[in-house]
């Protein structure tokens, strides 16, 4: 039998004896030099997008969604009163925009469709491919075909999904006014009181180096200016989804909370604070999210 190689046999990094045959053991000096090129060879770490003080940046390894009324991990809880470690986490944050009624977009979580949400027009959403890729777009109307054909690909369907966010970065561009009014349904568009005041708002976007991220902005700015910050900091598709009193962050370090200056006295908890705003304020979704090595 013949052996297939390049180079004179005196070159090769094995050993060879016609009666033992192929050895793996490597001369030293050569596992050095395979070591070094292997070094070389790896990919070098990406650096995290560069946003100005204000702004939590997670990156994001793997997310599900959290949907109170039917996930046994939330058992009807208000969102942000779940700890990461009861979901295996890093972080918990609350989701999409809601009414009396319920979460606004369709939610799908572990394959399932879970609702199509109390709005049937088409919004932003984020996606989680069976692959574990993370996409971010539009989808045309909260109906479940729909969705699926908006962000599914041949062979891979959707094993996570959120709607009913702003998307307000769309292929590298800022999303104008006009599309948040009426492509998006955002009455008032730019203008609408979610826009005006963006601190505290649950963002997930994709950056340019392929990743994504959560985003957390806490300075409150109007949404040009977050949109530009964005921008300039390598993101091209972000979705905005709930915040001021829904609001609430948790990660194995520190809680943040939405409720407004001085709406209730600083000494009640957070199960307490939800409890006296009724249904309407309970954040309903969420997503539990596992951060990437940075």
């Amino acid at each position: 039998m013949g052996l297939w190689g390049v180079g004179p046999a005196s070159s090769w990094p094995f050993a060879f004896d016609p009666e033992e045959g192929l050895s793996d053991t490597v001369p030293a000096e050569e596992a050095e030099l395979i070591a070094a090129a292997e070094e070389l060879a790896a990919p070098a770490p990406i650096a995290p997008p560069s946003l100005p003080a204000g702004y939590i940046l997670a990156p994001i390894d793997s997310l599900r969604t959290l949907y109170a009324p039917r996930d046994p991990a939330a058992s009807g809880r208000d969102v942000r009163t779940i700890h990461p470690s009861e979901v295996g986490a890093d972080i918990v944050v609350s989701g999409t925009f809601h009414d009396g009624r319920g979460p606004v977009g369709p939610v799908i979580s572990g394959g399932r469709w879970l609702t199509s949400g109390v709005w049937p027009h088409g919004r932003g959403g984020v996606a989680v491919l069976a692959n574990g890729e993370i996409r971010i777009g539009y989808y045309p109307d909260a109906r479940e075909a729909s969705v699926r054909a908006a962000f599914e690909q041949p062979g891979v369907p959707l094993q996570e999904f959120m709607g009913g966010g702003a998307l307000i970065l769309e292929g590298g561009k800022a999303v104008s006014s006009e599309d948040l009014e009426t492509r998006q349904r955002f009455r008032g568009g730019a203008s609408a009181p979610q826009f005006e005041a963006t601190a505290r708002h649950t963002l997930i976007g994709i950056h340019s180096d392929g990743r994504a991220y959560l985003i957390v902005e806490t300075n409150s700015l109007r949404l040009a200016d977050l949109q530009a910050d964005l921008l300039r900091a390598g993101f091209t598709d972000v979705v905005m989804f709930d915040g001021g009193n829904a609001f609430g962050y948790e990660d194995r370090d520190r809680t943040l909370f939405g409720r407004l200056a001085g709406e209730y006295p600083p000494e009640l908890s957070d199960a307490e604070v939800a409890r006296l705003r009724g249904r309407r304020d309970v954040a309903l979704t969420g997503f539990a999210i596992r951060t990437a090595p940075r």
